[in-house]
């Protein structure tokens, strides 16, 4: 559908003010004047990188789209963000305990992403938290000694010795116990192995968040230890002469916190049940706040479970502020903070980067010049078209939309034949076209016109799967910032829906940003000529790349990491690439041998060839672009 306003008053500014830039972005990403997305290694940095520049200059290396971009160097700018933010809070405040920050690795697992989040959080004494005992070898493994490692989630025996194994090697292991049955396991197997480590306790607080992720706090939380399993914990540890392990109180109250409210709420609890644990237990030094510092995926100040209403900074100081109140007037030492602040820490760091390949827009077919006079629906909406202005075109939406659904009966009952339903179907779009045209024209905001935007809409069919690249997008509506990566010197002159590769009618975005909020549609360019046109899907670090599953068997697309280089004529190098998997890779995930599956294929190719279907010359040619295929990418190339 096309946009009529007048595009010489466009500017890059007018772009940024559409796509959110600058609510969402935090000074990561911006659009430069060559109308393109820059990214900054560090927020409002001088130094950026043309997002259109890199995508051109992988496709050199044969890196092309769906690719999945991360500036390790992002990394490191949000972990001394949060660690700077803290460090102000206390210096406010006069508060003398120290602050930890923690990588939850389940937000993302990917080796080389745990390894930069230790490099790059070294002098800030980053720690690690794990919930499964695949996540615990990992962090064992990569985790120098001095790394504080916060082991959560329910724990069998295995895992429980597999952590206490941990401490022994010399690792700084807290094994958190998340309910009463942990407590007498970790008692029975340290003493057996006479190896004793922190032990943590996880409260469920009676604070209950809002938001998408409220489940996990409050009085039915699944995970913690009611108040009066608490003590009886402690008793537990005491009678087994091991209270001075007791070292971390911890809770969690969401993973995407909205409101700064229930942060206060859930702090002011906490720092009540440390102060009187605190008396009793010497040893507790830590205050372990979980996650839930939330990202405002919308780039708006709407109360959604996708925004936030708050910043770093008033974060920071609205923990440290609490337990500096609490322990001062009840004269008790302040805890070691500790944060795990995963989502926060990961978001902006990386981008999903892919093409357009396919633009669905419904053609206007000419009606024939001569319509029989006996099929009045379609002289009535003939009539109707012609007629139109912005005084009736309320009450004449109303009629069609009548005479459509006549039209629909009289074609089922067998009084409208197909050719005549063609002709009506053909009209009726128009008309639906040009009342919109007047609409907007006019500036008409009948409720009756909501659906026609999206209805008229044009479909762009991306290269990518959301079900493998964004599955919060298909499972929890998550909204992330989509935006063409260039061509923002341009006005968008078409309002659109996008959709991906798979045959699956939930393989769409519903929900954009836009000037107004969300929108059920996205302003994009046309096609032009044969130039590709690329869309950037931003704020995907956290959980997109380690949630994605194998649906219609899409793969893992293309990445590549970047860090600032400023002696390179680029500003940039190339850290690591990672190629996209082959059909062959996913099909093994499932079970199938590419190799007994060609050798399937190359069977029913020698039995053709020997009932004179095809020449052997032809079996090669067949089995070559096969090998060729299972060998090759799951996602589009070209």
């Amino acid at each position: 559908m096309t946009d009529s306003s007048n595009k010489n008053d466009w500017t890059i500014e007018r772009a940024a003010e559409m796509y959110r830039t600058k609510q969402w972005s935090e000074g990561y990403y911006t659009i430069n004047d060559a109308g393109n997305v820059s990214v900054s290694p560090k927020a409002n940095s001088k130094h950026q990188i043309d997002l259109k520049i890199l995508v051109d200059d992988l496709a050199k290396r044969n890196i092309n789209p769906p690719v999945l971009i991360r500036f390790m160097d992002i990394l490191s700018d949000r972990i001394e963000k949060l660690t700077k933010s803290f460090e102000r809070a206390k210096l406010i405040h006069n508060y003398s305990g120290n602050y930890c920050p923690v990588y939850p690795i389940k937000v993302n697992q990917h080796r080389l992403v745990v390894e930069a989040m230790i490099k790059n959080g070294s002098q800030f004494n980053l720690g690690l938290e794990v919930g499964s005992k695949s996540e615990l070898v990992a962090a064992l493994a990569l985790a120098s000694e001095n790394i504080l490692l916060i082991c959560n989630g329910y724990k069998d025996d295995n895992y429980i010795k597999t952590a206490i194994c941990g401490k022994g090697i010399g690792k700084e292991v807290v094994l958190v116990i998340e309910k009463i049955s942990e407590v007498k396991r970790i008692i029975n197997i340290a003493k057996s192995i006479n190896v004793f480590p922190k032990i943590g306790i996880r409260v469920n607080l009676s604070t209950r968040s809002n938001g998408r992720w409220a489940e996990s706090s409050g009085e039915q939380s699944k995970f913690g230890l009611k108040i009066s399993e608490v003590v009886h914990a402690i008793d537990l540890l005491r009678e087994n002469d091991l209270l001075d392990q007791f070292s971390l109180l911890h809770f969690h109250i969401g993973s995407q916190i909205p409101n700064i409210q229930f942060i206060k709420e859930a702090m002011t609890e906490i720092a009540r049940i440390y102060a009187v644990l605190r008396k009793d237990c010497a040893n507790l030094e830590y205050v372990d706040v979980g996650g839930g510092l939330g990202i405002n995926y919308e780039g708006s100040n709407n109360n959604s479970d996708f925004t936030v209403n708050y910043t770093i900074d008033e974060y920071a100081e609205d923990i440290v502020y609490a337990m500096k109140t609490i322990c001062e007037s009840e004269s008790i030492p302040e805890p070691h903070l500790i944060s795990e602040s995963g989502r926060a820490l990961t978001a902006h760091y990386s981008v999903l980067i892919t093409n357009a390949i396919n633009y669905l827009q419904s053609e206007c077919h000419v009606l024939p010049a001569k319509i029989d006079p006996q099929f009045t629906l379609l002289l009535d909406l003939r009539a109707i078209n012609s007629e139109l202005t912005h005084k009736n075109c309320r009450s004449f939406y109303h009629d069609i939309v009548y005479l459509y659904k006549a039209a629909i009966d009289g074609f089922r009952m067998g009084n409208v034949s197909l050719k005549e339903r063609s002709e009506f179907e053909t009209l009726y779009w128009e008309t639906l076209r040009k009342i919109w045209d007047i609409a907007r024209q006019y500036n008409l905001n009948y409720s009756e016109f909501d659906q026609l935007k999206k209805k008229l809409a044009p479909t762009y069919i991306l290269n990518f799967s959301m079900f493998q690249s964004l599955p919060d997008c298909w499972a929890i509506d998550q909204i992330f910032p989509i935006m063409p990566i260039h061509r923002l010197n341009e006005k968008p002159d078409h309002s659109c829906i996008i959709a991906d590769l798979t045959c699956d009618s939930d393989g769409r975005f519903d929900r954009y940003l836009s000037t107004e909020g969300l929108s059920d549609t996205i302003s994009l360019h046309s096609p032009r000529n044969d130039d590709p046109y690329y869309i950037g899907f931003f704020l995907v670090g956290a959980y997109q790349e380690i949630l994605g599953d194998y649906h219609n068997l899409f793969g893992d697309t293309n990445a590549v990491h970047i860090s600032l280089d400023s002696s390179n004529s680029n500003g940039y190098r190339i850290t690591h690439s990672l190629e996209v998997e082959t059909v062959n890779d996913v099909l093994g995930y499932l079970e199938y041998s590419g190799k007994e599956l060609l050798e399937m294929l190359r069977k029913s190719m020698e039995n053709s060839v020997s009932r004179g279907k095809n020449s052997v010359e032809d079996g090669v040619q067949f089995m070559t672009h096969f090998t060729s295929m299972i060998n090759g990418s799951t996602y589009l190339n070209d």
